[in-house]
């Protein structure tokens, strides 16, 4: 039997990958739940559900790109670095991107601690400009 060599390099090349393609599949997960939940009217769960789908989208494109690698995130904050950080890394459109993301995680905020429900119509208008941002982190 011959001896198989694997460079760090070559490590670390496969398990950066299997991270952004678990995080591909997060937010694929996300969005198909979100718009099951969006035929069944449930328009907060949908809103929560595309706000992560999302933010997973943009955590893949940011660890493509090598702007900002890392496995877990819990701390609320992150979520501020990664819209700021879209923002000012993405030339054409880097702006919009930081708006649309930041618009549906305030929608999400409603739908997941205040009393108050998502306004259907609000929730499809920033989906609608969504579905661009999503388009564009995951290719």
């Amino acid at each position: 039997m011959g001896v198989v060599t694997v460079t760090l390099g070559a490590l670390r090349g496969r398990c950066d990958m299997n991270r952004r393609e678990g995080l591909r599949s997060k937010s694929n997960e996300n969005w198909q739940a979100a718009r099951d939940c969006e035929d069944r009217l449930q328009f907060n769960a949908a809103t929560s559900r595309y706000y992560y789908s999302l933010y997973e989208a943009a955590r893949f494109w940011l660890d493509k790109e090598g702007t900002l690698q890392f496995d877990v995130s819990i701390r609320d904050d992150l979520h501020v670095t990664i819209a700021n950080i879209i923002g000012t890394q993405i030339a054409e459109n880097g702006r919009k991107f930081r708006e649309v993301l930041n618009e549906l995680k305030e929608l999400r905020v409603v739908a997941d601690y205040r009393v108050e429900s998502v306004d259907e119509d609000e929730m499809r208008k920033v989906t609608e400009d969504a579905v661009e941002v999503r388009a564009f982190f995951l290719a």
